[in-house]
């Protein structure tokens, strides 16, 4: 048994070095901390019972040291009555002498300084000699288990494993549900590297359903990501392209002023700037009507100012020669009861007003379906999606949007004006949402989903 003892700045790097050195089948015997480093003690061929037999001759074992008298020191009877034929008989009288002799018991007083090597260094014919004295007393690893227990680069370990353990167990747990709800286990990883990408249950295992039973990855994603696409609502036209006024409405914070001076800035590089006014409603906001007033200096386009439901009816009246107006409103939360109210107002003007619905993709589902159901009252005809960029989970919106039959019809990615405005098709929604997630795992080094997970080929075939 080979034993070495190794000096590290902690158990981590001692481990490394055990395992370096003395391969992946060593034993560590014993750890402590010496001043800043770990002190760790590993062996090699490791012998259960020489350490046994150590254990005992480095202890001050009670029994071993009040033996009795008599036993000491044979009687020349006993000598004696040895017959001359039976050889083992008489080496196992000479065995008992030579333990029980003087000198035995004071070498047996005496600490062993190194009883692993003194162990390992003993002869065949001694350790059996030892044999019959190791059956007759109590094993004793107590000692050696007490140390384990109190280390506390053990417990930490312990710690460790126990947490990785039990996600392991969360994993398994989660695939072997998906293997119960869908035809196969590779149908389960499919529904769960989607949802990973932030698309709802709902819209995934509908999605999964439609696969063919032998189907596998990566063709068994993109097929499942073509049905989504294939739920989505189609690119609708270009608002900016009809005469008429758009209206910006949603939650606060989501974007609405910025995504309004993107439109008009794409506006006036399509029309210029003779048809064009911004209007703003937001009487809430500290600074709202400056930051518009601002745009429209920039712009050289009017900005004007309205007030309730009269307010705007006056504010069009007077733009009617105007091709395109763009009204921003005041951020409005999805609980506040004169929701329904100041929705109102955009039904005036015999429905000239058309309304676009701001969401945010950083936002939670759960609070994107209640703001989507919220500003119903104001009949939006589709969607703006913001923040793209600040989120790696494009799925979630994708998903509240789909469910809510609302078309996508322009996406913001940035606070560039106009440049981060964009036209995405659903394909390329469901693109951008592919590589999203893949450069978040990517970023991140997320051990649960590698970037290979988000197959390069399905999204570029999706799109």
């Amino acid at each position: 048994m080979k034993i070495k003892r190794y000096l590290a700045r902690d158990m981590r790097a001692a481990f490394r070095m055990v395992r370096e050195e003395q391969g992946p089948d060593a034993v560590i015997l014993s750890s402590r901390r010496i001043g800043d480093q770990i002190e760790v003690v590993a062996a090699l061929d490791y012998d259960a019972a020489l350490v046994q037999q150590a254990l005992r001759r480095g202890g001050d074992d009670a029994e071993a040291q009040t033996a009795a008298p008599a036993a000491a020191t044979p009687t020349a009877a006993d000598t004696q009555a040895a017959p001359a034929g039976n050889p083992a008989g008489a080496l196992d009288r000479a065995a008992a002498t030579a333990s029980a002799s003087p000198a035995a018991a004071d070498s047996a007083r005496r600490p062993d300084v190194n009883p692993f090597t003194q162990a390992a260094e003993s002869s065949p014919s001694a350790a059996a000699a030892q044999e019959p004295r190791l059956t007759e007393q109590a094993p004793r690893p107590a000692k050696a288990d007490i140390i384990w227990a109190q280390d506390p680069h053990i417990e930490r370990l312990e710690r460790e494993l126990l947490s990785l353990r039990n996600t392991i167990q969360s994993e398994m747990g989660q695939i072997a549900r998906g293997a119960w709800e869908f035809r196969n286990l590779e149908h389960a990883h499919v529904a769960q590297q989607l949802e990973r990408m932030g698309f709802e249950h709902a819209l995934t295992a509908a999605a999964v359903r439609t696969l063919p039973a032998d189907a596998v990855r990566p063709t068994a994603t993109y097929s499942a990501l073509r049905t989504i696409v294939s739920q989505m609502q189609a690119l609708p036209a270009d608002l900016l392209d009809s005469p008429g006024a758009i209206a910006l409405v949603g939650p606060t914070g989501v974007g609405k002023t910025t995504t309004l001076a993107k439109l008009a800035a794409r506006y006036v590089a399509r029309y210029g700037t003779e048809g064009l006014a911004l209007v703003t409603t937001d009487d809430f906001r500290i600074g709202a009507q400056e930051q518009l007033a601002t745009y429209g200096r920039l712009l050289g386009v009017p900005v004007l100012t309205a007030s309730g439901v009269e307010g705007l009816q006056q504010v069009l009246a007077r733009l009617a020669s105007k091709r395109m107006v763009l009204i921003d409103t005041a951020g409005m939360s999805p609980s506040d009861q004169q929701l329904a109210t100041r929705l109102q107002q955009f039904g005036v003007d015999g429905g000239r007003v058309r309304t676009l619905l701001v969401l945010a993709a950083t936002t939670q589902p759960e609070d994107q379906a209640r703001a989507i159901h919220a500003f119903r009252p104001a009949r939006p005809v589709g969607c703006v999606v913001t923040k793209l960029d600040e989120s790696s989970r494009h799925g979630a919106v994708l998903s509240s949007v789909t469910r809510a039959r609302l078309p996508v019809v322009y996406v913001a990615d940035g606070q560039a004006v106009p440049e981060d405005l964009h036209r995405e098709r659903p394909e390329n929604l469901i693109k951008r949402a592919v590589q999203a997630a893949r450069a978040h795992s990517t970023k991140t080094h997320d051990a649960q989903t590698s970037p290979g997970d988000y197959d390069r080929e399905a999204a570029n075939a999706v799109a």
